[in-house]
């Protein structure tokens, strides 16, 4: 029971990230909302599906679109995965890849008759999404979301090059579980390099949750040093971020206005999750080709104007080289003039 308590308090913080920083969309009124139906006792959690459910079962999700606008509206919805963004942030996007640990995602038992619905204007309308659970029976969670979104508006903000945007979505998460066992989260690192974020450089660990359960606390420390070397040159700490089930993301240290060098490193990185404690040691190498670029595209590195030097070596070329033509000619004259000074003698 605790359990479930402690992942729906996650879930709700969650879910309020997701709708920080979204502007709502209207057409002509009040824009549109979603709000989940309980068709199933106790599955509705604070505006989000809990499902205890069985081995080859199908659930059925219902979700009530309300149009307050004054004109129709087409309202897409997506059956994504949960992802962990780079903030540390548990996420909903359909573009993020599948993690390599992930067996069984939500958009894989997930389905609905059609992806964009049409609403008319000031009315409601429900929709199906139907659920099959796998034939096994699975442990831990398997963690999804409903998104819901005006394809007019989102179309207009693919368009635009502001940063703000007036399009809105809106995420119903979905938790499915089968079994009250307890699942121990483990970390695991896989790449570290070089990397740029928003035009700056950074260096990126990715760091994943390989076991099915909602990390609900996650801490890193990260710091780089040269390969056989013991000082630090760059260093990186942040607490209280969560992880979705199997997914993984690049926790990065900023570089801010420092430029990569190239060369081999070590990162050393450690934290806790959920208060079992993890660290990991890897080496890596930043390429002479990978850090020119970076550094080149970075628009927070001071670049070298080395306009005046070339000038410097250019009139030093010119100074040097008149000073042998005059050193030249010199010695030339006088060769000439103690020549004709042996010929009057004679």
């Amino acid at each position: 029971m605790k359990q479930k308590k402690l992942i729906g308090i996650v879930f709700i913080c969650s879910l309020f990230f997701i709708a920080t920083g979204k502007v709502d969309a209207t057409s002509g009124g009040h824009g549109f909302s979603v709000t989940p139906i309980n068709k199933n006792k106790n599955s509705i959690r604070a505006g989000y599906f809990e499902i205890e459910t069985k081995p080859d079962k199908q659930e059925v999700l219902s979700v009530k679109i309300t149009n307050g606008s004054d004109n129709d509206m087409k309202i897409k919805v997506e059956l994504n995965n949960a992802t962990t963004n780079d903030n540390g942030i548990t996420a909903y996007d359909a573009t993020t890849k599948k993690d390599t640990t992930l067996k069984t995602g939500f958009s894989d038992i997930a389905t609905i008759k059609e992806d964009t619905v049409l609403v008319k204007k000031d009315s409601s309308t429900v929709v199906d999404i139907k659920v099959s659970t796998p034939k096994e029976q699975f442990d831990g969670v398997i963690l999804g979301g409903l998104r819901f979104s005006d394809v007019e508006t989102e179309k207009k903000s693919t368009k635009e090059t502001s940063a703000v945007s007036n399009n809105i979505s809106y995420v119903i998460g979905v938790v499915l579980q089968e079994t009250p066992k307890p699942i121990i989260p483990k970390m695991a690192l896989n790449k570290v390099g070089a990397d740029q974020r928003n035009y700056r450089n950074y260096i990126s660990a990715n760091l994943q949750n390989t076991e099915p359960v909602i990390i609900k606390e996650l801490s890193a420390h990260a710091k780089v040093t040269k390969k056989g070397d013991t000082m630090v040159l760059y260093e990186a700490s942040k607490n209280k971020m969560r992880m979705a089930p199997n997914s993984n993301f690049n926790f990065g240290i900023n570089l801010e206005n420092q430029a990569l060098i190239p060369g081999k490193y070590l990162m050393d990185i450690s934290g806790e999750s959920d208060g079992i404690p993890y660290s990991f040691t890897k080496e890596f190498e930043i390429q002479k080709k990978e850090a020119n670029d970076l550094n080149e595209n970075s628009v927070f590195i001071k670049k070298e104007n080395n306009t005046w030097l070339y000038v410097f070596i250019i009139l030093g070329l010119i100074i040097v080289i008149g000073l042998i033509i005059y050193l030249i000619y010199r010695k030339s004259k006088q060769k000439r003039i103690e020549e004709g000074e042996n010929v009057n003698e004679e």
